[in-house]
C-alpha cells in the first residue's frame, strides 16, 4: 500500500513542494516496516520459567515421621506456584504435573539432567526447582534456597526468593551457594529451594496444612516477578 501512495504522488504533479510529502510518506513506511508490519509487539509472548516438584514416582524423597512424603508436598506447592504466575502473566513449564519420574530407567542423576534440559530448551528465563529438607537433629528450621555457586543472576534470584519466603516464614535463612547437580546443568539462572525441614516438627505441622503450602507459593510468586522486574 505504501508503494502505491509513493506512486500516486509521483505520477500525479510535478510540483517540487509535493516532494516533501513524498518524503515523509516514505520514512512512515519504513517505519511501519521496521516495527509494526513485521515485528510482533513486545510483550506479546509471556515470559516463562520452569517450576520443577522435586522427585516423584519411585523416588518419594524425604519422608516425615508420620510418612508425610516431599514428593506431593513439591506438587502441591508447585501447582499454586503454577496458578498464582500464570494469573500473573508468566508463562509456566512444571517438569511433571502428576506423582511419576522422568527417566527410564530410573537414576537420580538422569533424572536431574533430564529437568535442566527441559528448561534449557524450553527457553525459559529461570529455573526453581521445590523440594524439602531434612537432618538429624530436628532442630533446623525454615526454608532455605541454594544457588547455582558463582552465577551472579542466579544469586539475585536466590536472595528475593529468600526474602519473599522469610516475611511468611518469619524465618530467614541466607542464600546458599551450591553445587548441586540440575543447577550446575542449567544454562539459565537457577535455584533449589528447600520449603522447610519435615525432621522438625514445627516446620512440619505447618506443611501440612494446604494453607501454608499456599501462602508458600504466593511468596515464590512474588519473589520471582520482583526478580523478572515485574513485581
Amino acid at each position: 500500500m505504501c508503494i502505491e501512495v509513493l506512486g500516486r504522488i509521483h505520477t500525479s504533479t510535478r510540483h517540487r513542494r509535493l516532494w516533501a510529502l513524498t518524503t515523509v510518506v516514505l520514512m512512515t513506511c519504513v517505519s511501519l516496516w521496521l516495527f509494526g508490519e513485521t515485528h510482533p509487539a513486545v510483550g506479546a509472548h509471556p515470559v516463562l520459567v520452569t517450576v520443577d516438584p522435586g522427585h516423584g514416582g519411585i523416588d518419594p524423597g524425604a519422608i516425615g515421621a508420620r510418612g508425610e512424603l516431599e514428593k506431593q508436598w513439591n506438587l502441591a506447592v508447585a501447582e499454586n506456584l503454577a496458578n498464582g504466575l500464570r494469573s500473573r502473566g508468566v508463562g509456566v513449564l512444571l517438569t511433571r504435573v502428576n506423582d511419576r519420574h522422568l527417566s527410564r530407567p530410573y537414576s537420580v542423576q538422569q533424572e536431574l539432567l533430564l529437568r535442566a534440559a527441559l528448561a534449557n530448551r524450553s527457553g525459559s528465563a529461570l529455573l526453581i526447582s521445590l523440594h524439602l529438607n531434612i537432618e538429624s537433629t530436628g532442630r533446623a528450621i525454615g526454608p532455605i534456597v541454594y544457588y547455582q555457586a558463582g552465577n551472579v543472576r542466579s544469586r539475585r534470584l536466590a536472595q528475593a526468593l529468600e526474602t519473599a519466603l522469610a516475611a511468611v516464614s518469619g524465618i530467614l535463612n541466607p542464600p546458599r551457594p551450591s553445587h548441586l547437580l540440575i543447577l550446575m546443568a542449567s544454562r539459565v539462572p537457577s535455584v533449589v529451594v528447600e520449603l522447610g525441614f519435615l525432621s522438625t516438627p514445627a516446620d512440619r505441622a505447618r506443611l501440612a496444612t494446604p494453607g501454608y503450602r499456599a501462602v508458600l507459593a504466593k511468596a515464590l510468586a512474588n519473589g520471582i516477578l520482583y526478580y523478572l522486574g515485574r513485581s
